[in-house]
């Protein structure tokens, strides 16, 4: 199966925004092997079973939230630094 293919099927599984998710493998129906990540607007996908080749990633649009949430962990990290130097 191809890219465009497997990637028509990890859509239609409907995975919400900002989840990691493993479940079974709709390409080879084996049982929780496969995980779908859909941090960051991506989505990723890979199936663990070793005769299994489905595996792939398409990177989503970045929206306003995206760079807020970015910010803001950015912000985080440098009150945490300036608070450390401080001390």
């Amino acid at each position: 199966m191809n890219y465009k293919q497997q990637l028509a099927v990890i859509e239609g599984l409907n995975v919400p925004p900002d989840t990691q998710m493993r479940m079974d493998c709709p390409f080879c129906n084996n049982k929780n092997t496969l995980l779908v990540d859909t941090i960051n607007n991506n989505i990723g996908w890979y199936c663990f079973h070793s005769s299994c080749t489905a595996k792939g990633k398409k990177q989503g649009e970045k929206d306003m939230s995206y760079v807020a949430t970015t910010f803001k962990k950015n912000l985080i990290v440098l009150n945490q630094c300036i608070q450390m130097k401080k001390q």
